[in-house]
């Protein structure tokens, strides 16, 4: 069965919300009905059809703060959530991929058949973009995309570092639990979005989750009465901040 990588376990935070998120259901019957498909066709027919596939049997309806487990099970997607099922399945073809973090957007860029394609997982019609003009065009919007707008209640964040990197899935695995911490706090959830950085940690100990476990500690020490509780979140705030600080510093 194809899945996505389970990773490591790290003594000084929670385990892994998941050790594994297969394929299943609507994905893994996509995989099983694409392999005899891979010797009949072209590699670019391939990738076009297993991309359509994808968005007319698993991805259902956009939703910004969906996590892997909720677009396996109801179909609702965003950008990084459709971009690591497809690169799972792009790995389960072995089909040579990267997958790109920017500050509020990931994507993808597929070698086929010696041609760099751009992949928009959100974007069902116009999604795969193979001219190089139009790739290069894309890229420079990636670049320069500009963060969501807030909504009525919400604290966005606002990144000091400018993030272009390439992802492993098991790194996206990580980005999915920090979007989780993130969904958290824009709530007023501050404990659980502790907890869910701190499965991010785990993942992907990087410059973003340190400036995110900084910003967590501020506002627990503002918002939360509990001295008791305060201590203990703080406690797990600095792990996860010490454990990132390599990358931060690295990105700076």
């Amino acid at each position: 069965m194809a899945c996505l990588p389970a990773g490591a376990f790290h003594p000084d935070v929670d385990p892994p919300a998941d050790q594994e998120l297969a394929f299943h259901g609507p994905m893994q019957k996509i995989i099983e009905e694409m392999v005899p498909e891979q010797s009949r066709l072209s590699q670019k027919d391939f990738v076009k059809k297993l991309f359509i596939r994808m968005h007319r049997q698993v991805l259902t309806r956009f939703d910004a703060y969906a996590s892997l487990d909720q677009t396996l099970q109801t179909g609702a997607y965003n950008c990084l959530t459709a971009t690591a099922l497809f690169a799972a399945a792009l790995d389960y073809f072995n089909i040579s991929h990267r997958i790109i973090e920017t500050n509020y957007h990931v994507f993808m860029l597929v070698t086929v058949q010696g041609e760099t394609w751009l992949v928009e997982a959100t974007d069902p019609l116009n999604g795969l973009v193979s001219k190089p003009r139009q790739v290069e065009a894309r890229l420079t919007a990636y670049r320069n995309m500009s963060p969501p707008a807030e909504n009525a209640g919400q604290i966005l964040y606002r990144y000091r570092n400018n993030y272009y990197n390439r992802l492993t899935l098991l790194e996206l695995r990580g980005l999915d639990f920090f979007n989780q911490a993130v969904k958290c706090y824009n709530s007023g959830q501050l404990k659980k979005s502790v907890h869910w950085l701190q499965q991010a940690v785990v993942y992907y100990p990087s410059a973003r989750i340190a400036e995110m476990a900084g910003v967590l500690w501020v506002s627990v020490n503002e918002r939360v009465v509990d001295q008791k509780e305060k201590a203990d979140l703080q406690r797990r705030l600095l792990i996860v901040q010490q454990t990132s600080l390599p990358a931060l510093a690295a990105a700076r």
